[in-house]
């Protein structure tokens, strides 16, 4: 029983590095990367200065969180139809990030701000460079949304055929 269940599991870890070949990843994780990019290039445009150093910040348009998991939900449907189970769980996946994306991270820059203005105040010294805002407003969420779905419409007209590892 226990060799059995050995040998089962060995088969199935050896195929781990399929992963990588798997056209639901890519897809999420190519949106997320090429929205950092249009994200870097509006802040570079809005700065009248380039940098890719804005391609890991917080914040911004599009919202590169929201991307991935859209896109990610999306190629599930797709993939495995829209009455599947999976899909079913990212949409649930996906409506989590979506409201962390702008209600925690919306908390987490109000204490980071009193916190500061606290630490100032107590300590009278300038408190280490932090992010002033790492939440997205509802616009970048939106933002993120709507290039997810471009970008997922656009992956699977051009590119379906190229990554098959492990797919149906």
């Amino acid at each position: 029983m226990i060799q059995n269940n050995l040998a089962f599991l060995l088969e199935r870890c050896s195929d781990i590095w399929k992963v990588f070949f798997n056209r639901v990843m890519i897809l999420g994780c190519t949106s997320q990367i090429f929205s950092m990019f249009v994200k870097a290039l509006i802040k570079s445009i809005k700065n009248k200065k380039f940098s890719l150093k804005e391609m890991a910040g917080y914040g911004g348009m599009p919202s590169s969180h929201t991307a991935f998991i859209v896109s990610a939900t999306l190629g599930l449907g797709i993939e495995y139809g829209w009455d599947a189970g999976i899909f079913g769980f990212a949409i649930v996946s996906a409506l989590i990030v979506l409201v962390d994306a702008i209600k925690l991270r919306g908390t987490i820059d109000t204490i980071n701000k009193r916190s500061t203005y606290l630490a100032k105040d107590c300590l009278e010294e300038e408190i280490g460079k932090q992010p002033k805002y790492i939440a997205h407003k509802l616009s970048e969420v939106i933002g993120g949304i709507i290039f997810a779905v471009i970008y997922t419409f656009l992956f699977y007209l051009f590119f379906y055929g190229f990554f098959n590892v492990g797919q149906n």
